[in-house]
C-alpha cells in the first residue's frame, strides 16, 4: 500500500509540475496592466525568409490597455532595445524609443509595432572606413503585404530592400501572422527606414517575428543580465542583414557611392 501511494504521488508530481511551469501565450482579452515576456526570432539574418527557427531568451515587456477597448499595447522598454536588440550595432545612448506593439484584441493582428532611434554604423567608401550617424524608424504590422528584394551593396554593406508588390518578380514576400492564441507566435511585416546625410533607404525589417507569453504562474523573475544571450538585429548597414552566403554577392547588384 505504501509503495502504491508513493507511485501515485510521483506520477502526480511528474504530470502536474511541468504544467505549473508552462507559460501561457499572451491573453489579449485580459487588459489588466502587467508584466509579460517576449522572445524574438534570431535565426541567421542571411535568409530573411527563414521563419520560426531560433529564438532569443525572454525579455520583460509590459502590457496595458490601448487607446480603445479593442486594443492592447505591449511595450518593450527603450533600455532593453539599446542593450539587447541591436546586435553589434553602435547605438547613440538614450536615443531609442520604447518598442511599442499595438494588438487588436479580437483578431490578434498587430496594428502597429513601432520603434525609433539613432545608430553609428561603419561605412566603407573604398579608400576609407568611417562612422556616420543615422536615424532609424521601424514600422510593422500583420495586416499588410511586404517582403524583400535581392541584396544590394550599399557603401560596403549588403541590405535587403523592402518591397510590397506581389506582381514584382524581384520581390520575395514574407507571410505575416497575427498572434496565435495557442502559442503566442506573431510575425509582423514592415520596414526599417534609414535616414542620414548619405543614405535614405527603406529596408525589410527582421524585428517582427516573436513569441509573446504571460509570466509563469510562479511569478518567476526574468533575468536582466546581458550574458544570457541576446537577440541580434542584423549587423549590417544600420541594423540590416549582412549576407554570408557568397552566392548572393553575384546575384545582388552593386551600388557605388559618388
Amino acid at each position: 500500500m505504501g509503495i502504491f501511494f508513493v507511485l501515485c504521488w510521483v506520477l502526480c508530481w511528474v504530470m502536474c509540475a511541468p504544467m505549473a511551469a508552462v507559460a501561457e501565450p499572451l491573453n489579449l482579452f485580459d487588459p489588466r496592466p502587467r508584466e509579460v515576456r517576449v522572445a524574438f526570432e534570431n535565426s541567421p539574418r542571411d535568409f530573411p525568409a527563414r521563419l520560426n527557427t531560433s529564438y532569443s531568451r525572454d525579455y520583460r515587456a509590459y502590457l496595458s490597455p490601448g487607446l480603445t477597448k479593442s486594443q492592447v499595447r505591449v511595450v518593450i522598454p527603450a533600455h532593453t532595445v539599446e542593450a539587447h536588440l541591436l546586435g553589434e550595432q553602435k547605438v547613440v545612448p538614450d536615443s531609442f524609443s520604447d518598442f511599442v506593439w499595438t494588438f487588436d484584441v479580437e483578431t490578434g493582428h498587430v496594428i502597429s509595432a513601432h520603434l525609433t532611434g539613432r545608430v553609428r554604423p561603419k561605412i566603407d567608401w573604398g579608400f576609407i572606413t568611417t562612422e556616420i550617424r543615422a536615424e532609424i524608424e521601424v514600422e510593422m504590422g500583420t495586416a499588410r503585404i511586404g517582403g524583400f528584394r535581392r541584396p544590394l551593396r550599399v557603401m560596403g554593406q549588403l541590405v535587403f530592400r523592402y518591397c510590397t508588390s506581389p506582381e514584382d518578380d524581384r520581390c520575395q514576400l514574407v507571410a505575416p501572422a497575427a498572434l496565435d492564441r495557442w502559442t503566442g507566435y506573431v510575425n509582423a511585416i514592415g520596414q526599417v527606414w534609414v535616414r542620414s546625410m548619405f543614405v535614405d533607404l527603406w529596408n525589410f525589417s527582421p524585428m517582427g517575428e516573436a513569441i509573446f507569453r504571460e509570466l509563469e504562474p510562479s511569478g518567476e523573475a526574468l533575468s536582466k543580465t546581458a550574458s544570457e544571450g541576446q537577440f541580434s538585429l542584423p549587423v549590417g548597414l544600420l541594423g540590416l542583414p549582412v549576407v554570408s552566403d557568397p552566392t548572393l554577392f553575384d546575384r545582388g547588384r552593386t551600388i557605388k557611392s559618388n
